[in-house]
């Protein structure tokens, strides 16, 4: 008869120390999610998300918590429209907002835990925003024979979801 072999638990890796206090603030929120009991697959995609963010900030020379502004995170969500996935597509609209989501519940700890004065990915949050481009036809997004009867251009009609 075979002997079975018990299984031993892979021992989890060691967390990077935080090189700037931005770094610093996920460990802290990290433990406060399991403490609230959140699943450990939660916190770990949550690590995982905020970890892309991490470093998008530190390619950028931000480092500190206060330097995340509403602008910045715009920036960041543009970066995450426009990245490109290994095999050239793009991230579909759920992965961008799922990569945004994490950042609300963070801001918002940090702000209630008093390391920042104010929740930078509250304002307008969800909501629906109007583009601001041109009335001209170059911004039509139909047919050049729809655009020459003034069907539809982008600035009546295009709505554009901001989920940060």
């Amino acid at each position: 008869m075979a002997r079975l072999r018990s299984r031993k638990a892979k021992p989890k890796k060691a967390a990077p120390l935080p090189h700037n206090p931005l770094q610093a603030m996920l460990p802290p929120y990290l433990e406060w999610m399991q403490v609230r009991l959140y699943s450990e697959n939660t916190v770990e995609t949550r690590r995982n998300q905020l970890g892309v963010f991490l470093r998008w900030c530190d390619e950028r020379g931000l480092e500190n918590p206060h330097e995340i502004t509403r602008p910045v995170l715009e920036r960041y969500q543009r970066y995450l429209f426009h990245y490109r996935q290994r095999n050239g597509r793009p991230l579909s609209f759920r992965t961008q907002h799922g990569m945004l989501v994490p950042l609300r519940g963070w801001f918002r700890w940090m702000t209630r835990q008093n390391h920042i004065l104010h929740n930078p990915a509250s304002q307008d949050t969800g909501r629906l925003l109007r583009s601001d481009h041109g009335e001209d036809d170059s911004d039509c997004y139909y047919s050049s024979e729809s655009c020459a009867l003034g069907l539809a251009t982008r600035r009546h009609e295009t709505l554009h979801y901001r989920p940060v």
